[in-house]
Protein backbone atom coordinates (compact mmCIF):
# COMPACT_ATOMS: atom_id res chain seq x y z
CA UNK A 1 0.00 0.00 0.00
CA UNK A 2 1.27 3.24 -0.92
CA UNK A 3 0.95 5.99 1.65
CA UNK A 4 1.54 9.52 0.35
CA UNK A 5 1.81 12.76 3.43
CA UNK A 6 2.45 10.21 5.93
CA UNK A 7 6.56 9.99 7.55
CA UNK A 8 6.62 6.64 8.70
CA UNK A 9 9.49 4.31 8.68
CA UNK A 10 9.40 1.21 6.82
CA UNK A 11 9.06 -1.50 9.82
CA UNK A 12 8.88 -5.14 8.61
CA UNK A 13 5.95 -6.88 10.83
CA UNK A 14 7.44 -10.03 11.91
CA UNK A 15 5.91 -12.44 14.44
CA UNK A 16 6.95 -11.09 17.04
CA UNK A 17 3.90 -9.16 18.76
CA UNK A 18 3.80 -7.43 21.57
CA UNK A 19 1.18 -8.68 24.02
CA UNK A 20 1.29 -4.80 25.81
CA UNK A 21 3.10 -1.75 25.71
CA UNK A 22 7.00 -2.46 25.76
CA UNK A 23 9.32 -0.73 28.80
CA UNK A 24 11.49 1.81 27.48
CA UNK A 25 14.65 0.55 29.18
CA UNK A 26 16.80 3.05 31.06
CA UNK A 27 14.75 5.70 29.21
CA UNK A 28 16.60 4.97 25.80
CA UNK A 29 13.81 5.73 23.47
CA UNK A 30 13.27 9.09 25.16
CA UNK A 31 17.01 10.46 25.43
CA UNK A 32 16.82 9.43 21.57
CA UNK A 33 14.54 11.77 21.44
CA UNK A 34 15.97 14.51 23.26
CA UNK A 35 19.20 14.02 21.69
CA UNK A 36 17.31 14.84 17.92
CA UNK A 37 16.03 17.94 19.43
CA UNK A 38 19.31 18.72 20.34
CA UNK A 39 21.30 17.64 17.22
CA UNK A 40 18.23 20.14 15.51
CA UNK A 41 18.48 23.11 17.37
CA UNK A 42 21.98 23.28 19.13
CA UNK A 43 24.10 23.74 15.94
CA UNK A 44 21.57 25.97 14.66
CA UNK A 45 22.42 28.13 17.55
CA UNK A 46 26.29 27.56 18.14
CA UNK A 47 25.84 28.76 14.24
CA UNK A 48 24.25 32.13 15.15
CA UNK A 49 26.84 32.50 18.56
CA UNK A 50 29.58 31.96 16.83
CA UNK A 51 28.71 35.18 14.35
CA UNK A 52 30.44 37.44 16.48
CA UNK A 53 33.40 35.95 14.97
CA UNK A 54 32.55 36.67 11.11
CA UNK A 55 30.86 40.29 12.36
CA UNK A 56 33.87 41.74 13.73
CA UNK A 57 37.31 39.53 12.04
CA UNK A 58 35.91 39.35 8.55
CA UNK A 59 34.08 42.16 8.07
CA UNK A 60 37.16 44.90 7.80
CA UNK A 61 36.33 46.62 4.92
CA UNK A 62 35.58 50.54 4.68
CA UNK A 63 32.15 48.90 2.60
CA UNK A 64 31.45 46.72 5.26
CA UNK A 65 29.38 48.80 8.15
CA UNK A 66 25.91 47.59 6.06
CA UNK A 67 27.28 43.75 6.48
CA UNK A 68 28.12 44.04 10.17
CA UNK A 69 24.92 45.90 11.04
CA UNK A 70 22.60 43.44 9.57
CA UNK A 71 24.46 40.06 8.97
CA UNK A 72 22.75 38.06 12.03
CA UNK A 73 19.26 39.48 10.64
CA UNK A 74 20.30 38.01 6.98
CA UNK A 75 21.56 35.13 8.02
CA UNK A 76 18.01 34.41 10.29
CA UNK A 77 15.78 35.26 7.96
CA UNK A 78 17.46 33.66 5.02
CA UNK A 79 17.62 30.25 7.29
CA UNK A 80 14.02 30.20 8.29
CA UNK A 81 12.67 30.71 4.88
CA UNK A 82 14.82 28.06 3.68
CA UNK A 83 13.63 25.32 6.46
CA UNK A 84 10.19 26.95 5.58
CA UNK A 85 10.23 26.08 2.14
CA UNK A 86 11.85 22.59 2.66
CA UNK A 87 9.18 21.93 5.46
CA UNK A 88 6.13 23.07 2.79
CA UNK A 89 7.64 20.93 0.13
CA UNK A 90 7.69 18.09 2.42
CA UNK A 91 4.65 18.10 3.96
CA UNK A 92 2.79 18.42 0.52
CA UNK A 93 5.13 16.29 -1.96
CA UNK A 94 7.63 14.26 -0.14
CA UNK A 95 6.23 13.00 3.18
CA UNK A 96 5.87 9.00 2.13
CA UNK A 97 8.74 6.23 1.98
CA UNK A 98 11.14 5.78 4.63
CA UNK A 99 12.09 8.39 6.76
CA UNK A 100 16.04 7.18 6.19
CA UNK A 101 15.57 8.69 3.11
CA UNK A 102 14.83 12.50 4.68
CA UNK A 103 16.59 12.06 8.12
CA UNK A 104 20.21 10.46 6.70
CA UNK A 105 21.14 12.69 4.10
CA UNK A 106 19.92 16.00 5.72
CA UNK A 107 22.50 15.01 8.58
CA UNK A 108 25.16 14.25 6.50
CA UNK A 109 24.63 17.24 4.02
CA UNK A 110 24.36 19.43 7.49
CA UNK A 111 27.93 17.81 8.82
CA UNK A 112 29.33 18.99 5.53
CA UNK A 113 28.15 22.75 5.56
CA UNK A 114 29.43 22.96 9.10
CA UNK A 115 32.90 21.77 8.28
CA UNK A 116 32.76 24.35 5.35
CA UNK A 117 31.69 26.51 7.78
CA UNK A 118 34.83 25.55 9.88
CA UNK A 119 37.11 26.09 7.17
CA UNK A 120 35.30 29.97 6.60
CA UNK A 121 36.85 30.99 9.81
CA UNK A 122 40.17 30.80 8.35
CA UNK A 123 39.42 32.58 5.14
CA UNK A 124 40.69 35.96 4.52
CA UNK A 125 37.58 38.43 3.57
CA UNK A 126 39.15 41.40 4.47
CA UNK A 127 39.14 42.21 0.71
CA UNK A 128 35.96 40.67 -0.57
CA UNK A 129 33.44 41.27 2.29
CA UNK A 130 30.61 41.45 -0.35
CA UNK A 131 31.76 37.99 -2.08
CA UNK A 132 32.24 36.42 1.41
CA UNK A 133 28.46 37.82 2.96
CA UNK A 134 27.04 35.82 -0.42
CA UNK A 135 29.04 32.89 0.22
CA UNK A 136 28.09 32.21 3.84
CA UNK A 137 24.56 33.37 3.18
CA UNK A 138 24.18 30.32 0.64
CA UNK A 139 25.82 28.16 3.21
CA UNK A 140 22.93 29.52 5.56
CA UNK A 141 20.39 28.41 2.92
CA UNK A 142 21.60 25.07 2.83
CA UNK A 143 21.42 24.68 6.43
CA UNK A 144 18.50 26.17 7.08
CA UNK A 145 16.86 23.99 4.13
CA UNK A 146 18.29 20.26 5.71
CA UNK A 147 17.62 21.12 9.27
CA UNK A 148 14.08 21.99 8.63
CA UNK A 149 13.93 18.91 6.84
CA UNK A 150 15.45 17.11 9.39
CA UNK A 151 13.54 18.46 12.02
CA UNK A 152 10.22 17.91 9.98
CA UNK A 153 10.82 14.40 9.73
CA UNK A 154 11.69 13.61 13.49
CA UNK A 155 8.69 15.69 14.66
CA UNK A 156 6.77 13.33 12.08
CA UNK A 157 8.25 9.82 13.74
CA UNK A 158 8.04 11.55 18.04
CA UNK A 159 4.08 12.22 17.35
CA UNK A 160 3.07 8.56 17.24
CA UNK A 161 4.56 8.20 20.97
CA UNK A 162 2.79 9.37 23.75
CA UNK A 163 2.87 12.95 25.11
CA UNK A 164 6.12 12.36 26.73
CA UNK A 165 8.01 11.65 23.67
CA UNK A 166 7.52 15.11 22.31
CA UNK A 167 8.11 16.94 24.98
CA UNK A 168 11.19 15.10 25.11
CA UNK A 169 11.98 16.64 21.86
CA UNK A 170 11.21 19.77 22.91
CA UNK A 171 13.27 20.10 26.55
CA UNK A 172 16.30 18.74 23.86
CA UNK A 173 15.48 22.04 21.51
CA UNK A 174 15.95 24.00 24.60
CA UNK A 175 18.85 22.17 25.67
CA UNK A 176 20.12 23.07 22.83
CA UNK A 177 19.27 27.08 23.05
CA UNK A 178 20.99 26.53 26.87
CA UNK A 179 23.89 25.23 25.99
CA UNK A 180 24.82 27.87 22.96
CA UNK A 181 24.27 30.28 25.73
CA UNK A 182 26.23 28.78 28.09
CA UNK A 183 29.11 27.77 25.91
CA UNK A 184 29.14 31.31 24.65
CA UNK A 185 29.14 33.22 27.93
CA UNK A 186 32.06 30.63 29.48
CA UNK A 187 34.03 31.89 26.30
CA UNK A 188 33.83 35.41 26.50
CA UNK A 189 34.16 35.10 30.85
CA UNK A 190 37.77 33.51 29.60
CA UNK A 191 39.05 34.51 26.72
CA UNK A 192 38.50 37.78 24.07
CA UNK A 193 39.04 35.33 21.10
CA UNK A 194 36.24 35.09 19.13
CA UNK A 195 38.05 33.70 16.34
CA UNK A 196 38.63 30.94 18.99
CA UNK A 197 34.84 30.93 20.12
CA UNK A 198 33.77 30.11 16.82
CA UNK A 199 36.12 27.13 15.62
CA UNK A 200 34.75 25.31 18.95
CA UNK A 201 31.06 26.37 18.25
CA UNK A 202 31.00 24.65 14.85
CA UNK A 203 33.35 22.16 15.62
CA UNK A 204 31.04 20.99 18.47
CA UNK A 205 27.54 21.43 16.37
CA UNK A 206 29.67 18.24 14.20
CA UNK A 207 30.39 16.18 16.45
CA UNK A 208 26.23 16.59 17.96
CA UNK A 209 25.31 15.52 14.57
CA UNK A 210 27.47 12.89 14.35
CA UNK A 211 26.04 11.55 17.42
CA UNK A 212 22.84 12.12 16.03
CA UNK A 213 23.80 10.02 13.00
CA UNK A 214 24.39 7.19 15.31
CA UNK A 215 21.22 7.26 17.51
CA UNK A 216 18.93 7.30 14.25
CA UNK A 217 20.19 4.07 13.31
CA UNK A 218 19.84 2.53 16.78
CA UNK A 219 15.69 3.10 16.77
CA UNK A 220 14.84 0.24 15.31
CA UNK A 221 16.33 -1.75 17.31
CA UNK A 222 13.95 -0.48 20.29
CA UNK A 223 11.13 -2.72 20.88
CA UNK A 224 9.03 0.31 22.05
CA UNK A 225 9.87 1.94 18.87
CA UNK A 226 8.62 -0.90 16.67
CA UNK A 227 5.50 -1.05 18.30
CA UNK A 228 4.56 2.45 17.88
CA UNK A 229 5.00 2.37 14.37
CA UNK A 230 3.82 -1.35 13.94
CA UNK A 231 0.11 0.25 15.75
CA UNK A 232 -0.40 3.44 13.65
CA UNK A 233 0.78 1.40 10.24
CA UNK A 234 -2.36 -1.71 11.45
CA UNK A 235 -4.34 1.58 12.34
CA UNK A 236 -4.07 3.03 8.87
CA UNK A 237 -4.51 -0.55 7.31
CA UNK A 238 -7.98 -0.72 9.00
CA UNK A 239 -8.91 2.79 8.49
CA UNK A 240 -7.94 2.93 4.56
CA UNK A 241 -9.03 -0.50 3.72
CA UNK A 242 -6.05 -1.06 1.48
CA UNK A 243 -7.12 2.32 -0.94
CA UNK A 244 -4.59 4.49 -1.22
CA UNK A 245 -4.30 6.91 1.37
CA UNK A 246 -4.82 10.86 0.94
CA UNK A 247 -4.06 12.81 3.77
CA UNK A 248 -7.15 14.72 4.44
CA UNK A 249 -5.48 18.30 5.26
CA UNK A 250 -8.76 20.51 5.12
CA UNK A 251 -10.39 18.16 7.62
CA UNK A 252 -6.88 18.37 9.76
CA UNK A 253 -6.77 22.10 9.55
CA UNK A 254 -10.40 21.88 11.05
CA UNK A 255 -9.03 20.43 14.19
CA UNK A 256 -6.25 22.21 14.67
CA UNK A 257 -6.51 25.70 13.20
CA UNK A 258 -6.57 27.23 16.32
CA UNK A 259 -3.61 25.70 18.23
CA UNK A 260 -1.36 26.81 14.70
CA UNK A 261 -2.64 30.00 15.18
CA UNK A 262 -2.09 30.20 18.92
CA UNK A 263 1.57 28.63 18.21
CA UNK A 264 2.05 31.09 15.90
CA UNK A 265 0.86 33.93 17.94
CA UNK A 266 3.94 32.43 20.57
CA UNK A 267 6.69 32.12 18.66
CA UNK A 268 5.65 35.33 16.50
CA UNK A 269 5.99 37.42 20.44
CA UNK A 270 8.99 35.49 21.27
CA UNK A 271 11.06 36.33 18.45
CA UNK A 272 9.83 39.49 18.29
CA UNK A 273 11.04 40.47 21.39
CA UNK A 274 14.07 37.65 22.27
CA UNK A 275 16.66 38.56 21.32
CA UNK A 276 17.06 41.69 19.22
CA UNK A 277 15.09 43.37 21.75
CA UNK A 278 15.71 42.15 25.18
CA UNK A 279 19.37 41.81 24.87
CA UNK A 280 20.08 45.49 23.72
CA UNK A 281 18.22 46.46 27.76
CA UNK A 282 20.49 48.78 29.18
CA UNK A 283 21.36 48.63 33.06
CA UNK A 284 18.87 51.19 34.60
CA UNK A 285 20.98 50.95 37.96
CA UNK A 286 23.91 52.77 38.94
CA UNK A 287 26.67 50.12 39.52
CA UNK A 288 24.68 47.04 38.80
CA UNK A 289 26.25 44.04 40.10
CA UNK A 290 24.47 41.07 37.63
CA UNK A 291 24.26 37.79 40.12
CA UNK A 292 27.06 36.35 38.52
CA UNK A 293 30.00 38.99 38.68
CA UNK A 294 32.29 40.09 35.78
CA UNK A 295 29.31 39.15 33.29
CA UNK A 296 28.20 41.76 30.40
CA UNK A 297 24.63 42.94 31.71
CA UNK A 298 22.80 41.16 28.75
CA UNK A 299 24.57 37.82 29.42
CA UNK A 300 23.81 37.58 33.10
CA UNK A 301 20.18 38.75 32.97
CA UNK A 302 18.45 38.30 29.78
CA UNK A 303 20.62 35.22 27.90
CA UNK A 304 21.18 33.02 30.82
CA UNK A 305 17.47 33.23 32.50
CA UNK A 306 15.85 33.13 29.46
CA UNK A 307 17.97 29.86 28.39
CA UNK A 308 17.06 28.76 31.67
CA UNK A 309 13.73 29.19 32.39
CA UNK A 310 13.01 28.16 28.76
CA UNK A 311 13.81 24.94 30.06
CA UNK A 312 12.45 24.48 33.43
CA UNK A 313 8.75 25.60 31.81
CA UNK A 314 9.07 22.51 29.23
CA UNK A 315 10.54 20.25 32.31
CA UNK A 316 7.16 21.44 34.17
CA UNK A 317 4.89 20.80 31.47
CA UNK A 318 5.67 17.05 31.05
CA UNK A 319 4.45 17.00 34.83
CA UNK A 320 1.77 19.79 34.97
CA UNK A 321 -0.20 19.77 31.90
CA UNK A 322 -2.84 22.34 32.57
CA UNK A 323 -4.30 24.17 30.71
CA UNK A 324 -4.13 21.27 28.59
CA UNK A 325 -7.20 22.53 26.43
CA UNK A 326 -8.35 25.34 24.19
CA UNK A 327 -8.31 27.42 27.10
CA UNK A 328 -4.38 26.91 26.44
CA UNK A 329 -4.92 30.09 23.60
CA UNK A 330 -6.27 32.18 25.67
CA UNK A 331 -3.21 32.07 27.86
CA UNK A 332 -0.84 32.52 24.87
CA UNK A 333 -2.53 35.75 23.88
CA UNK A 334 -2.57 37.06 27.46
CA UNK A 335 1.37 36.38 27.03
CA UNK A 336 1.17 38.16 23.95
CA UNK A 337 -0.41 41.38 25.13
CA UNK A 338 1.27 41.47 28.55
CA UNK A 339 4.79 41.06 26.97
CA UNK A 340 4.23 43.37 24.22
CA UNK A 341 3.16 46.56 26.82
CA UNK A 342 5.28 45.59 29.46
CA UNK A 343 8.47 45.49 27.80
CA UNK A 344 8.08 48.86 26.47
CA UNK A 345 8.97 50.37 29.58
CA UNK A 346 12.12 49.04 30.06
CA UNK A 347 14.99 50.63 29.68
CA UNK A 348 15.49 50.09 25.93
CA UNK A 349 17.75 52.66 23.93
CA UNK A 350 17.25 55.04 26.37
CA UNK A 351 18.88 57.93 24.68
CA UNK A 352 17.05 57.50 21.44
CA UNK A 353 13.28 56.80 22.62
CA UNK A 354 10.96 60.16 22.52
CA UNK A 355 7.61 59.89 24.12
CA UNK A 356 7.76 56.26 25.75
CA UNK A 357 8.78 56.51 29.29
CA UNK A 358 11.12 54.11 31.29
CA UNK A 359 8.90 53.18 33.70
CA UNK A 360 10.83 50.31 35.08
CA UNK A 361 13.93 51.25 36.38
CA UNK A 362 14.93 48.64 39.02
CA UNK A 363 17.31 45.74 37.23
CA UNK A 364 15.76 42.85 39.73
CA UNK A 365 12.24 43.61 38.15
CA UNK A 366 13.39 43.65 35.00
CA UNK A 367 15.20 40.01 35.53
CA UNK A 368 11.88 38.80 36.65
CA UNK A 369 10.10 39.35 33.59
CA UNK A 370 12.48 38.13 31.67
CA UNK A 371 12.16 34.99 33.54
CA UNK A 372 8.66 34.78 33.36
CA UNK A 373 8.67 35.19 29.77
CA UNK A 374 10.79 33.03 28.86
CA UNK A 375 9.19 30.11 31.19
CA UNK A 376 5.70 31.09 30.06
CA UNK A 377 7.53 30.32 26.07
CA UNK A 378 8.89 27.01 27.41
CA UNK A 379 5.56 26.11 29.25
CA UNK A 380 3.09 27.05 26.60
CA UNK A 381 5.42 25.76 24.00
CA UNK A 382 5.66 22.25 25.29
CA UNK A 383 1.91 22.30 25.77
CA UNK A 384 1.12 23.56 22.24
CA UNK A 385 2.72 20.31 21.02
CA UNK A 386 1.38 17.60 23.10
CA UNK A 387 -1.87 19.18 22.75
CA UNK A 388 -1.61 19.36 18.97
CA UNK A 389 -0.69 16.13 17.84
CA UNK A 390 -2.84 14.48 19.91
CA UNK A 391 -6.07 16.46 18.53
CA UNK A 392 -6.41 14.05 15.45
CA UNK A 393 -6.71 10.39 15.03
CA UNK A 394 -3.39 8.83 15.73
CA UNK A 395 -2.35 7.67 11.49
CA UNK A 396 -2.40 12.08 11.12
CA UNK A 397 -0.60 13.04 14.17
CA UNK A 398 2.36 12.72 11.80
CA UNK A 399 1.22 15.52 9.63
CA UNK A 400 -0.58 17.01 12.31
CA UNK A 401 2.93 17.73 13.84
CA UNK A 402 4.97 18.93 11.02
CA UNK A 403 2.04 21.32 9.76
CA UNK A 404 2.48 22.61 13.68
CA UNK A 405 6.12 23.19 12.85
CA UNK A 406 5.42 24.72 9.50
CA UNK A 407 3.36 27.81 11.66
CA UNK A 408 6.28 27.57 13.74
CA UNK A 409 8.74 28.89 11.31
CA UNK A 410 6.21 31.31 9.77
CA UNK A 411 6.08 32.52 13.67
CA UNK A 412 9.38 32.82 13.79
CA UNK A 413 9.83 34.35 11.03
CA UNK A 414 7.79 36.93 11.12
CA UNK A 415 8.58 37.53 14.78
CA UNK A 416 12.49 38.45 13.57
CA UNK A 417 10.42 41.05 10.87
CA UNK A 418 8.07 42.37 13.93
CA UNK A 419 11.36 43.06 15.97
CA UNK A 420 11.93 46.44 13.26
CA UNK A 421 8.59 46.90 13.96
CA UNK A 422 8.88 46.67 17.75
CA UNK A 423 12.30 48.43 17.97
CA UNK A 424 10.72 51.84 16.19
CA UNK A 425 7.85 51.77 17.87
CA UNK A 426 9.50 51.86 21.02
CA UNK A 427 12.11 54.26 20.10
CA UNK A 428 10.18 56.56 17.78
CA UNK A 429 6.51 57.27 19.30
Amino acid sequence: MRMIGKPVDTIVITSDTFDRVPNDRCFIVFLSFLIHGLGCFLPWNLLFHSYEYFVCCKFLGDDSDVYRQHFLSFCALAALLAALVTTGIGLFIGFHGDTKRRVIPSIVVLIIMFILQVLFAVFDARDSSGVFLCVTILNIVVIGAFIGLYLSSIVGIVSYFPDRYVNALVIGSSLGILIAIFGKVFFEYYSNDSRILAIYFLVSAVIILFICFDVYFAFPYSRLFRFYHTSIKIDLLHTTKGRVFQVPYGGVMKQIWLQCFSIFIHYFTTLTLFPTILSQVQSATANFSPPIRNLDFSDAIVLINFGLFNLLGNCLAGCIKKPYSRWISLFVFLRAIISFSTFLFVNFEPYTRHNIPVAIQNDYTFMGLVMGFAFTHGYFNSILHMLTTKSVEPYLSATTAVILQLFILIGSFCGIIGSFVYYFIATTL
